[in-house]
């Protein structure tokens, strides 16, 4: 016998299948998609973390110590040095000496006698010829300047610490211009022998010295200056 059930009756059996067959092909072309987007962006990502510049790094300063050396007196400028490298001052001019940018000491000779009148309660002749006297105040600095030194010098004003230079050039020692100069002026208007820093004098110098022309030389005031010899004051 024929089938003669209606065609319609077959269509269930026919869709069903296609829906699914359908279905499946729009997942699997739908997941290439999906697949290629999501592996555009990974890949946009890592690009751009490749492709970016790596932030600067500040460099940490290196701190370099900084020594502590302390500044020596310069070479005083515009003064002519003798041939014995000292300095002649005129009077009213100062010898001084600076440590470190602060005054260490300054000798300022007011005036220079040769062959003076004594004043003094002991007066005898003069032992190598003359007289002569240097009338000064010498100025030091503060003692807090100089609290760091391994001593804190005194300032000699001693005789001894002075020598003479005659016109030829001849040198007499410090000790030998002592002679019998004590005992010509009173006690009260001499210089003392040695000033400490903090401190000022004024007063009297006086040596003994074998001709009434030369030069009284001091080489240091406390310290020495670099590249000079002393002062020196002519007569």
């Amino acid at each position: 016998m024929l089938n003669t059930a209606p065609k319609g009756k077959l269509m269930p059996k026919l869709v069903y299948p296609l829906s699914a067959f359908c279905a499946i092909v729009l997942a699997f072309f739908g997941g290439l998609v999906v697949g290629q987007n999501t592996t555009r962006d990974i890949t946009s990502s890592a690009s751009s973390a490749l492709s970016a510049p790596a932030p600067e790094q500040t460099p940490h300063a290196r701190t370099t110590p900084t020594a502590t050396t302390p500044t020596p007196t310069p070479t005083p400028t515009g003064l002519a040095l003798t041939s014995r490298g000292t300095i002649v001052l005129k009077a009213g001019e100062a010898a001084e000496v600076n440590r470190d940018g602060n005054l260490l000491a300054s000798l300022i000779i007011e005036s220079i006698e040769v062959d003076p009148t004594c004043t003094g309660g002991y007066v005898r002749p003069p032992k190598n010829g003359h007289f002569v006297v240097l009338t000064g105040t010498i100025t030091t600095g503060s003692y807090a300047d100089f609290a760091d030194m391994p001593y804190v010098p005194s300032i000699s004003l001693r005789t001894g610490g002075f020598s003479f230079v005659s016109t030829t050039g001849k040198k007499t020692p410090g000790n030998n211009l002592i002679g019998d100069s004590y005992g010509c002026f009173p006690e009260e208007e001499m210089m003392p022998n040695d000033v400490n820093i903090g401190e000022n004098a004024s007063g009297k110098l006086i040596f003994d010295v074998p001709e009434n022309s030369g030069s009284i030389v001091l080489p240091e005031l406390g310290a020495k200056v670099p590249n000079v010899q002393g002062w020196e004051w002519t007569f």
